[in-house]
């Protein structure tokens, strides 16, 4: 509903003229995977027992300075974590090592690129937590994929990601360094909040299905074609 008030307001369409659709997550593909097994398959890429996730298609929309910052903080509290992004393709890649770079975060922040779908649902299920603290979402596909491997999420509080989350995640500000600070603290070191918010991400990703999605398409189709 956030795109459909954002294509109202812009291109001034009228909103009986569109209809929300949500989409799908690969149930198949994304789903719990155990730990051990997750860190053995991710040997290939590195070998660190715990670490928060991101996923990265762009550095200015998905608030990478602003997350390395608050990573950066995180670190003068002696975390134990490290961070990995995943990013969308090797040029990125390059402009986020070099955001790191900048940073001095290179011994702690790990950035892989064009990573194998199959590969994945051992990156989520592997990970302490997911954040995903972008300015701008249409959907955020990244978030239902770790909800759907059994991830913790803490999200922005802006655009559709609070409508895709609701109360399965955590919301904060994505430009509020001492909250997400503070948030993602109180998830890593709290076993019971882990837990719940795990269960709650599980249950709220079965809302969101490609086959309701195409069954829906179908459905306008066949309206608009009568």
């Amino acid at each position: 509903f956030s795109t459909k008030k954002d294509i109202v307001e812009i291109y001034k369409i009228p909103e009986e003229k569109i209809k929300v659709l949500y989409l799908g997550v690969n149930k198949d593909i994304f789903k719990p995977i155990e730990k051990d097994i997750s860190k053995m398959k991710l040997r290939k890429y590195f070998d660190e027992e715990k670490y928060i996730l991101t996923v990265a298609t762009s550095i200015k929309r998905k608030n990478l300075p602003f997350l390395l910052d608050v990573y950066a903080a995180l670190k003068e509290k002696n975390i134990e974590e490290k961070l990995v992004i995943i990013a969308g393709s090797n040029s990125l890649k390059k402009e986020i090592l070099n955001l790191i770079k900048q940073k001095n975060l290179e011994k702690c922040v790990y950035c892989f690129a064009e990573i194998p779908e199959d590969d994945l649902p051992y990156f989520y299920s592997a990970a302490e937590l997911f954040v995903f603290l972008s300015l701008y979402e249409g959907f955020g596909l990244p978030v239902v994929e770790a909800m759907s491997c059994g991830v913790p999420v803490i999200v922005s509080n802006i655009s559709s990601l609070p409508e895709i989350v609701k109360d399965a995640g955590i919301c904060i500000s994505p430009y509020d360094k001492d909250e997400a600070v503070g948030q993602i603290l109180k998830v890593i070191n709290d076993s019971d909040l882990k837990s719940k918010l795990k269960e709650k991400g599980l249950e709220r990703s079965k809302l969101f299905d490609w086959k309701k999605f195409a069954e829906s398409v179908v459905e306008i189709y066949e309206k608009l074609i009568k």
